[in-house]
């Protein structure tokens, strides 16, 4: 069902923000939807995902970077760390019979 994006294998992801699935699994974390040379992509909502993704519309292009892992300072724990840089709106990229999920 999931078609998971490989952030190790390929750290930039450039595509279209297309939607979310909610509560996935037994840890009822959510995914992430991206449309990527028109193929679908899923990525898990990490915390530094959902800190860029925040705010970002659906049917946005996006180009995102996954920066490796880094340490907070403070509590010296490690987390997946990424960049986004928003390339616009692609709602007309979007067929109709492929419309934004939010499930």
């Amino acid at each position: 069902m999931f078609n998971f994006w490989n952030w190790e294998e390929n750290p930039e992801l450039i595509g279209i923000y297309a939607g979310q699935y909610k509560s996935v699994g037994k840890f009822k974390k959510n995914v992430y939807i991206f449309r990527v040379g028109g193929k679908t992509y899923h990525s898990w909502a990490l915390v530094q995902l959902n800190n860029i993704l925040y705010g970002v519309p659906f049917r946005t292009k996006v180009k995102i970077r996954y920066l490796g892992f880094e340490t907070m300072p403070d509590s010296k724990r490690k987390f997946k760390n990424f960049d986004i840089e928003i390339l616009g709106d692609a709602g007309k990229e979007l067929k109709e019979d492929n419309p934004p999920i939010d499930e």
